[in-house]
């Protein structure tokens, strides 16, 4: 059986340049549309790879954000270091998250007066479930930390909520 390429080689062969100067890549994605390489033996998004390859190291706490709003996107001149909140406040600006529909609507079925408000690192969400989502974490930190850790997220009132969003 014959050795497999190693993964820089599988990421330069897997995409095709679109119109706008995109590679777009051409293997498997996530179920969120984003592109993912196995690695030595791990799985990771596959733009967060092309950074690393060609400009270095991504620091913690960093996220790579897409200039270009492309999710497959693997191109390295439109990839960029941020944090979440600049990742999050960059999608909004572009129009990619429609803030105010996020907070009228209820998320995954849930009624918004039946739902939650939080504040997570400051920052006041609908509910718990839309914390997550727009963080970016699991189903269920969000409650473990209401309850574990109030120094990272707390229950708040609807008024306190709508104050925040003022």
């Amino acid at each position: 059986m014959p050795a497999s390429k190693p993964p820089f080689q599988r990421l330069l062969q897997n995409y095709k340049i679109n119109y706008k100067g995109c590679w777009e890549w051409q293997g498997s994605r996530t179920k969120a549309g984003y592109g993912q390489i196995k690695v030595f033996k791990k799985m990771m998004s596959s733009h967060r790879y092309s950074y690393q390859l060609y400009k270095g190291a991504i620091k913690d706490g960093l996220e790579v954000m897409h200039m270009c709003n492309n999710k497959i996107c693997i191109n390295p001149c439109h990839l960029t270091l941020g944090t979440h909140k600049e990742n999050i406040q960059q999608a909004i600006k572009d129009g990619l998250l429609n803030h105010s529909k996020i907070n009228r609507k209820g998320i995954g079925g849930v009624k918004r007066k039946q739902s939650i408000q939080v504040l997570v690192k400051g920052v006041a969400y609908g509910s718990m479930k839309e914390a997550e989502r727009l963080l970016g974490i699991g189903g269920g930190v969000v409650k473990y930390w209401v309850k574990n850790r109030p120094d990272i997220a707390k229950t708040i009132t609807k008024e306190e909520y709508y104050q925040f969003k003022q």
